[in-house]
């Protein structure tokens, strides 16, 4: 502090002492007197102080802040996430969650409750049963518990319902027993016709003596010799029913162990260990078991839960046959979030026609259910996420953030204002234009090297891969000559002529042959000013040096494409015709999935004029990953549409196409795998078209042999799976759940459940990296397995994400692995860079057929 008598200042030190400072004067500070120096700090300062420096968060003046746009930026964007993310947070908050669990089953002698509902379109309520047997030797036969049956007529409208009883009234105490035509009163007591159990047993209705018969293990051949059932009209009853179906509904409980439940038509007895249905009494050839699964359950639904036969239907083509479900059952525990449990079951099916015409076994008609259950049991528990777990992430998400976007904030503003400094830098010095713009655009001739480049472009590797545009690179060219010379001009205009005398090192630099100031004696003059100016713009580095000067990485060039692979642009009034069609109707087909070089060719017929196609069903999304194809890939790809054999099959038909080609993508989220979709797609075209050839180009359907047996037996010509390249290659080229020895099963499993005369087919990519000895190898194992036909084709790359071509074969390379396939057996080989696995298809088979046909003629002259 300032006194007034003496004008000095007093100066705070240590608590001990304080020194007085006398303006203008030279001698020592006098102490600080007792009195006025500071009382020493109390505890609580003290204790205070020391919270102070334990403070985390020191507080800057309001001042020194900077706020910039990038910090803008990046504060609004970050807000945004976090906002998202919070959102997400609460939602599962607010929200329930399901916790899932697996443990053994334990459970024990408990039953199982099926619920159904089934509408048969083309059996009689009168004729369906409903029987259910286990492994453990319990039979119900003929169920009429909890059990309801709807009368439908064609139009699926309902006619009457009833629930099948079981029993009935007690009849009074027989007073005469007779199996003669008398009229029906209080005390008649029909006969059994020796099917009684009991002397005093009667049998008053056909449905009684079918009964007793059923339990004797009889049939009833003809039951108009029956006068219970003449009297009630049976068969005329059955015959007025002609034509309508039947929706049969309700529940069943069965022992909780392995068995099968099924509709069949006929009453059912044992016979021998035999489970028999009684068929003689509705004296029909066949009987048409197409169902449609309204719902089927097993146990108590629960929130989630997904029964996957809910809406399946099956349609019967054949005389008959039976349909079978196989099902895996699944126990299942649901607790929900009031602590209540549901003991339920969930289920997975495969299914499986075993046709009466195959020969091989009696096949009893009917819709017949396999469940089996799982040794595991699944619990869901439904629970909320705690208060404090919720805080935890809330904070968790906000201090992350808030750290990552203050260090991009910190990066980007540091960038930002390091680039500013390097513009803004004075260019009134020689040094700065001379060094600046070379260092920056790495102008030079003399070393074209990444050395000249600053700091924060030596950071990044992608700058010698993308140099900046042509015409970036000249402007920045003429920038910085302009910058050299007027630069350059003004320095030596505004140096005194001793400050260029006392640096000669100067001159030297911009000009190596310029003779020292010192030798000069003198300042420069104008003409030597102009000189210099004129070799400063001839020695400025060109557009040409900087391009040099960027060092470019080197890439793998594609191989170009050969002259033997020019492709033809498809057209014709044929091919215009069936690419309106497919976009009518919606349809997908190979031929333009893949970019078939031949499509032209195929679809307008070619020179032989048998038009080809190929129609690709189940969608056009793929479930597995293969490195050739450009189909669509996803894990969960949408359901098949329902309705697509039948819109693939009338499309077709109204082509005027001799041969067709039907493949599909994979489905391995289908439980069938999409062989169902095929043969009922074959089906129906037969129907529409019975002169057509047909060809299916199958996946491998994981190897499954029911999959496999319902495709081969549809009614297609040709059954065709390509197992894409050779043996050692699979796993570089396919899908990994695609192998050799699975497509070779599927071909060998094709010969044999296929009916004779039908053929089986492959081919073959080549230029994946395969060897000839490779090649040769593959086609030996192909033809021990049966196959009679194969294709070998040039590989083409889709796009750059897929497989590289290692090498395009020559046509001479191709004809000699053809001449080598016939030599092997081959019925047909065809091979050619242009082939594609559905290539001239049709021209083959028909082709084949005419030499077959006419071979018959010959062979039966020689024998005559």
């Amino acid at each position: 502090k300032q006194t007034e008598a003496d004008h000095s200042i007093w100066i705070k030190g240590a608590p001990e002492n304080k020194l007085k400072i006398r303006r203008g004067g030279t001698g020592p500070a006098s102490p600080i007197p007792q009195a006025d120096r500071d009382p020493p700090p109390s505890a609580m300062d003290r204790l205070l102080s020391k919270l102070r420096s334990l403070d985390a968060y020191p507080k800057v003046n309001e001042d020194f802040y900077s706020r910039t746009l990038s910090g803008g930026i990046i504060t609004l964007a970050s807000s945004v996430v976090m906002l998202l993310l919070f959102v997400s947070e609460l939602r599962l908050y607010l929200h329930a969650v399901t916790e899932t669990t697996l443990r053994v089953d334990t459970s024990r002698g408990e039953q199982l409750r099926i619920n159904f509902d089934v509408t048969f379109p083309a059996l009689q309520c009168s004729i369906i049963s409903l029987d259910a047997m286990d492994i453990s030797g319990l039979e119900h036969l003929d169920v009429k518990h909890d059990i309801f049956k709807q009368r439908i007529d064609a139009h699926g409208k309902v006619i009457a319902t009833r629930q099948d009883a079981v029993g009935g009234m007690k009849m009074e105490k027989p007073l005469q027993h007779h199996g003669g035509r008398l009229e029906h009163n209080e005390t008649y007591c029909g006969s059994c016709y020796g099917a009684q159990e009991s002397d005093d047993q009667c049998c008053n209705t056909c449905e009684d003596v079918r009964e007793a018969y059923r339990k004797k293990g009889w049939g009833v051949s003809n039951p108009d010799l029956l006068d219970q059932c003449k009297r009630e009209g049976f068969l005329q009853s059955i015959k007025d029913e002609e034509g309508e179906g039947c929706n049969i509904y309700g529940f069943i409980e069965v022992n909780k162990v392995a068995g099968n439940f099924h509709f069949a038509p006929g009453k059912s007895f044992q016979q021998s260990n035999v489970h028999v249905h009684d068929l003689l009494p509705f004296q029909k050839d066949s009987f048409n078991v197409s169902h449609r699964i309204n719902k089927l359950s097993f146990g108590e639904s629960f929130p989630g839960v997904v029964n996957p036969l809910d809406g399946a239907h099956w349609v019967q083509h054949s005389s008959y046959g039976m349909y079978q479900y196989f099902i895996k059952v699944v126990p299942t525990v649901y607790t929900d979030i009031n602590e209540r449990i549901i003991l339920s079951n969930q289920f997975s099916v495969t299914e499986h026609f075993r046709s009466s015409e195959s020969g091989r076994i009696q096949a009893l008609p009917g819709v017949f259910f396999f469940y089996d259950l799982s040794p595991i049991k699944v619990t869901f528990t439904e629970q909320h996420v705690s208060f404090l777990h919720f805080l935890t992430n809330v904070c968790a998400i906000v201090g992350v953030f808030l750290h990552a976007t203050a260090n991009d904030d910190q990066s980007a503003h540091s960038d930002i204002w390091s680039s500013r400094s390097r513009l803004e830098q004075p260019k009134t010095s020689c040094t700065i234009p001379l060094s600046f713009p070379l260092r920056r655009f790495a102008l030079t001739k003399q070393t074209p090297s990444r050395r000249l480049l600053p700091p924060s472009h030596r950071s990044r590797p992608h700058f010698a891969h993308r140099p900046p545009p042509v015409a970036h690179l000249q402007a920045a060219v003429m920038q910085a000559r302009r910058h050299l010379t007027a630069s350059l001009s003004r320095a030596l205009t505004q140096v005194p002529s001793r400050s260029i005398s006392s640096t000669p090192s100067l001159l030297q630099t911009l000009d190596p042959s310029a003779p020292s100031p010192h030798a000069a004696g003198a300042p420069p003059s104008a003409g030597r000013l102009a000189e210099l100016r004129r070799r400063l713009q001839e020695d400025t580095p060109s557009l040409g040096d900087f391009a040099y000067s960027v060092e470019v990485g080197t890439r793998k060039r594609p191989l170009p494409k050969p002259k033997w692979m020019k492709e033809t642009i498809p057209g014709g009034a044929k091919y215009a015709a069936i690419k309106a069609k497919l976009r009518e109707l919606k349809l997908h087909t190979v031929c333009e999935e893949a970019r078939c070089p031949n499509l032209g060719e195929c679809w307008s017929g070619g020179e032989t004029g048998t038009a080809t196609a190929t129609i690709m069903i189940l969608g056009d999304t793929c479930t597995r990953g293969c490195r050739f194809c450009n189909v669509k890939t996803s894990r969960t790809p949408p359901p098949p549409d329902p309705d697509e054999p039948s819109n693939v099959a009338h499309a077709i038909a109204s082509w005027g196409l001799e041969y067709i080609v039907i493949t599909s993508v994979d489905r391995d989220d289908l439980p069938d795998q999409g062989s169902g979709h095929f043969a009922e797609t074959v089906q129906r075209l037969k129907a529409l078209k019975p002169e057509m050839l047909i060809e299916a180009l199958v996946p491998d359907f994981r190897g499954d042999p029911s999959c496999v047996e319902k495709v081969a037996t549809s009614g297609l010509h040709v059954f065709a799976h390509n197992i894409e390249t050779v043996e050692e290659l699979q796993r570089t080229v396919r899908d990994h759940r695609a192998n050799f020895k699975q497509s070779i099963d599927v071909l060998k499993m094709a010969k044999e459940y296929a009916p004779p005369g039908t053929l089986t087919k492959t081919s073959i990519m080549l230029g994946c990296g395969e060897t000839p000895d490779q090649v040769i190898s593959t086609m030996e194992k192909v033809r021990a397995a049966g196959v009679d036909v194969i294709t070998f084709g040039q590989y083409m790359r889709p796009s750059k994400r897929h497989m590289p071509v290692s090498e395009y074969v020559t046509p001479e390379a191709f004809d000699k692995y053809r001449v080598l396939g016939e030599e092997m057996g081959f019925r047909y080989v065809a091979s050619g860079p242009m082939v594609r696995s559905s290539y001239k298809a049709g021209e083959f088979y028909i082709k084949a057929m005419i030499e077959a046909d006419r071979a018959k003629p010959s062979a039966a002259g020689s024998s005559s």
